[in-house]
């Protein structure tokens, strides 16, 4: 497996739980079929560069470690 095909794979376990754990009145479809919603994300996160998944991740991690879930954010309270 590749560097980057390691990036994503860690990138989707992080993005997917938060996803789920999104609560609404009414889940996503895509919620209730967490292989589909890895389809997408990776088809999407194959065409970034390697310097970019890895600024994500750290994201994410960031988000994670701060008890934070991007899936829930707007991007105005994420930068502030």
């Amino acid at each position: 497996m590749s560097e980057k095909d390691k990036l994503i794979e860690e990138i989707l376990e992080l993005e997917l739980n938060m996803f789920l754990n999104v609560r609404s009145r009414h889940p996503a479809s895509c919620q209730e079929n967490p292989d589909g919603f890895r389809f997408h994300r990776r088809t999407q996160f194959s065409m970034w560069s390697q310097e970019t998944l890895q600024s994500y991740l750290d994201d994410l991690l960031k988000a994670k470690e701060q008890g934070q879930n991007l899936m829930t954010l707007s991007t105005h309270a994420w930068r502030t």
